[in-house]
């Protein structure tokens, strides 16, 4: 896979946030500000990306630099013990790869499919 850099970046996170699908398996560099919250991913976003159950955590709401847009941040095995270290308010460089899957969400009412996206860390530096 080719990373791309930070203005290259930039340009495919906006991207991915409008056509997530289309940019689906990009490698880039991301820097964000660990806010200390990083809890488990829930099961129907790991059935969805194919990520390990019980072994993945999530940070829902992170700003990532390029481009200073919101993304779900999800972080696997090692790196997810890793990134569990990192202090609070600490400046965090990471390799990522964008992910997309499909999966389903349930209420007590319905059952609805639901498209679920992010960036996987996929290295901390």
């Amino acid at each position: 896979m080719v990373q791309h850099s930070h203005d290259d970046g930039a340009e495919i996170l906006r991207r991915f946030a409008s056509l997530p699908r289309r940019y689906a398996d990009k490698e880039l560099m991301i820097e964000f500000v660990n806010d200390g919250h990083f809890p488990a991913a829930s099961e129907e976003a790991c059935l969805a990306l194919s990520l390990p159950l019980g072994e993945t955590v999530a940070n829902y709401t992170v700003s990532v630099e390029p481009g200073g847009k919101h993304f779900t941040l999800y972080v696997c095995r090692e790196e997810a013990e890793r990134v569990l270290t990192v202090p609070e308010g600490s400046v965090v460089n990471a390799k990522v790869r964008t992910v997309v899957g499909v999966g389903s969400e349930s209420t007590m009412l319905e059952t609805r499919t639901r498209l679920y996206y992010g960036l996987l860390i996929i290295g901390l530096k």
